[in-house]
């Protein structure tokens, strides 16, 4: 009897191991988690109250804050493309670390900044530092961990990040319900230490990592022919731009939580004013408990049906959300809440397998270049998403759902079709990578 309990206990035990850890381990693994970690809570220390910072400390009226951030992330915009080839030319890992040292600097001229100009060099050096760190960052993903673990990792980054962010917001507000206005200088300082941390911690991992199964060896002649992709070569790759098209069709979605959620609930339902916390909430606890576990779920799947199965459930999300309002008021709540599992079980399906999939397209010498144009395209998303959502939102409530649905089904469908277009190996995580 013993012996049956104790094998099932191994059984089980294995089991669990296998949805919260890796496929494998990987020297440096921890060291890259924690700075995942890291640099989220030191975001997140920050974020809540960035704005009444600039407004109360440094002096600056609203618009003026409004009319500086927006300049930045133009100029973050346009550096996203030098970014991409600056990433092929030296390397993900030296400016991944550079992208973090360089939000901590920018974080630290906030600290002395006592005028709109300096406040908008913070900004520009910010905004340009995560222009590098997301082509830099997947690129770098693609050194460190071989292919068939990277979707994982890529949903280990978003539940950390999310942990990491809800962690530091609690923080910030403890903090600042304490010290009042005077521990904002406090905040934005050990903000700025937790970037440079995370760049000390990513400094910190071998330099000579996994890279597609086995180390390469230098100075082959296929290395030695093998020419630059420049930008104009990758936008000749039709299937990479048709995918490009569908995903910053479907990361629209993303920014609804954000973006429109608030407004609707207050404007359109007259939800109770603790509804947004409520709802934000649980789409924070459901990515950090779940994502992970999720991950290994999809890895079952062609990454392609994952994505389509995120747009098929964002647009059923967005039908439900627009019968919520014809619920019975009693019943309002548990709608709104059961739409959010909803709405958040697409997010997991989409993300992690969204960035998984564009890496596997990238060719190894061209990643920077090729997830610089997949960042563009999220960024653009992110950009259009408030005049657009706020104009819909304007009109009609059921309208502005509408035509979310509309959109993100026309976009799922775009990637199952696209599915015939793309290496078939690219379609799933494999142990080994063609060669080029």
């Amino acid at each position: 009897m013993s012996l049956v309990i104790s094998t099932t206990f191994r059984t089980l035990s294995a089991r669990l191991k296998s949805l919260v850890f890796p496929p494998h381990a990987v020297p440096g693994s921890t060291l890259y988690a924690a700075s995942t970690l890291a640099g989220a809570v030191g975001r997140g220390l920050w974020l809540p109250f960035s704005l009444l910072y600039f407004h109360l400390v440094i002096g600056l009226p609203l618009p003026l804050v409004g009319a500086g951030l927006t300049g930045a992330g133009i100029v973050g915009l346009l550096v996203t493309p030098a970014a991409g080839s600056l990433v092929d030319h030296f390397g993900a890992r030296p400016l991944f670390i550079a992208s973090f040292a360089a939000v901590g600097a920018g974080s630290l001229v906030y600290l002395v900044a006592h005028s709109f100009l300096p406040f908008l060099v913070g900004s520009i050096v910010i905004s340009s530092a995560y222009s590098f760190n997301m082509p830099a960052g997947t690129a770098y993903v693609a050194e460190l961990f071989p292919s068939e673990d990277r979707d994982w990792w890529f949903g280990f980054d978003r539940s950390a990040m999310n942990l990491g962010l809800s962690v530091g917001v609690l923080l910030s507000g403890w903090v600042a319900s304490a010290g009042g206005t005077g521990a904002y200088h406090w905040l934005l300082f050990v903000s700025a230490v937790g970037y440079f941390i995370t760049a000390a911690l990513v400094l910190a991992i071998p330099a000579s990592p996994f890279q597609s199964g086995a180390p390469k060896q230098a100075g082959t002649a296929l290395q030695q022919v093998e020419k630059p992709l420049t930008y104009i070569t990758i936008l000749r790759d039709r299937p990479f731009l048709g995918f490009l098209a569908t995903q910053a069709t479907l990361f629209l979605s993303f920014a609804v939580l954000e973006v429109a959620m608030a407004p609707f609930l207050v404007e359109n339902l007259h939800a109770p004013a603790w509804g947004f916390s409520l709802l934000f909430t649980l789409n924070t606890i459901m990515v950090v408990v779940l994502q992970v576990p999720l991950m290994h779920l999809l890895g079952t799947m062609r990454r392609t049906r994952g994505i389509a199965l995120g747009g098929f459930s964002y647009a059923f999300s967005y039908l439900l959300f627009a019968a919520v309002v014809g619920v019975p008021r009693p019943l309002l709540m548990p709608a709104l809440v059961l739409t959010m599992i909803i709405y958040t079980l697409a997010e997991m399906f989409l993300s992690p397998t969204s960035y998984s999939l564009a890496l596997a397209l990238a060719p190894e010498q061209a990643r920077g270049r090729y997830m610089a144009l997949f960042s563009l395209g999220g960024s653009l998303a992110f950009t259009v998403a408030p005049v657009m959502f706020t104009f819909l939102l304007t009109l009609s409530s059921s309208l502005f759902w509408l035509v979310l649905t509309g959109i993100t089904t026309t976009a799922a469908l775009g990637v199952l079709l696209l599915e015939r277009r793309l290496p078939v190996h690219t379609l799933r995580a494999s142990r080994q990578e063609p060669e080029a």
